[in-house]
């Protein structure tokens, strides 16, 4: 219905048309959730703690995603007709996904465990003393890579490896100059692989200093995927959309996160909509597993929007 609505288009105001967009995207993305769920509980009668920690994240960001693209919906001044066809099977499956996320806790999550994940299992960055701090991270990579790296940021970013270091697969620049391999991000993150195995390693983009005006958005498909500045107020992507000028609080975000596993360091995300404006968001995430490491978030309203998933976030 999401789908039929958005190729007729015909008649809708822009708004609509966002609220529509966001539900695209969020019931895509239950879709997925949905799937990965039934295959992990489908086999057995009983799950490892880790297993049964990854299915109820799933379940609990179906909730989430269902109920923000009906919050979008019911914000619009979309037809009587659209809100009348979509709101109660939306209503309906909402309620569903609630019992369903109930039933799998009671059946599935020992009690002695609910709550208490997120002090078991660590991100890949929580137990690492340097971990974004001036600017250093322990990053595994070719000595092409690395020499590609350091020549560009001008001073030496990454440790040797510990044992704890984070593989990297491959890097690339991103300078409005020229000099790199891309001059906008959005090139770069269109040229990352898709669909990252975990453990393989990260796909890197080295941001130089200086102001992106760019909306970036990184797709489910691109996972596994770090960006890195030159540090807070030097690597800085900036955009001013708001709720005042039609976009939903959703979609409003200069920079938006799905992919499982990304990463973002030593960056400032900025929304200069103003707070005349209302919502008007400068990062949105919904990916999981995800990290932000010594960055900056500057806005107004809603400025960082932590919509769903496991997130992580140090030295902000």
């Amino acid at each position: 219905l999401v789908n039929y609505y958005l190729r007729l288009q015909r008649g809708l105001s822009e708004t609509t048309i966002h609220a529509l967009q966001d539900c695209q995207l969020l019931l895509g993305l239950n879709i997925d959730f949905l799937s990965n769920s039934i295959q992990t509980i489908d086999p057995t009668n009983t799950l490892q703690s880790s297993k049964a920690e990854d299915t109820q994240t799933l379940l609990s960001a179906i909730l989430t995603n269902q109920q923000t693209c009906l919050d979008g919906l019911q914000s619009t001044s979309s037809a009587s007709s659209i809100k009348n066809t979509l709101l109660t099977p939306l209503s309906n499956g909402t309620k569903l996904y609630s019992v369903s996320l109930a039933i799998f806790r009671h059946g599935w999550v020992d009690d002695t465990k609910k709550g208490r994940w997120l002090t078991e299992r660590k991100h890949i960055f929580s137990d690492i003393d340097s971990a974004g701090r001036n600017g250093h991270l322990p990053l595994r990579m070719s000595r092409q890579d690395r020499k590609v790296l350091e020549s560009v940021s001008g001073r030496k970013l990454l440790l040797q490896a510990t044992g704890d270091d984070v593989k990297v697969i491959q890097t690339v620049v991103v300078n409005p100059d020229g000099s790199g391999n891309f001059t906008t991000i959005n090139d770069a993150v269109a040229a990352a692989p898709n669909k990252t195995k975990a453990g393989k390693g990260y796909f890197l983009i080295y941001v130089v200093a200086g102001v992106y005006e760019e909306y970036v958005s990184i797709d489910k498909n691109k996972k596994y995927l770090m960006i890195m500045g030159d540090g807070i107020n030097q690597t800085v992507i900036t955009g001013n959309r708001s709720v005042v000028d039609g976009w939903t609080t959703f979609n409003s975000a200069t920079f938006a996160v799905v992919g499982q596993g990304f990463v973002a360091v030593n960056i400032t995300f900025r929304n200069t909509a103003g707070a005349i404006k209302h919502q008007a968001v400068a990062v949105r995430n919904g990916a999981d597993l995800s990290a932000f490491i010594s960055c900056s978030f500057e806005g107004y309203q809603d400025t960082l929007y932590t919509h769903s998933l496991r997130q992580f976030y140090r030295e902000c």
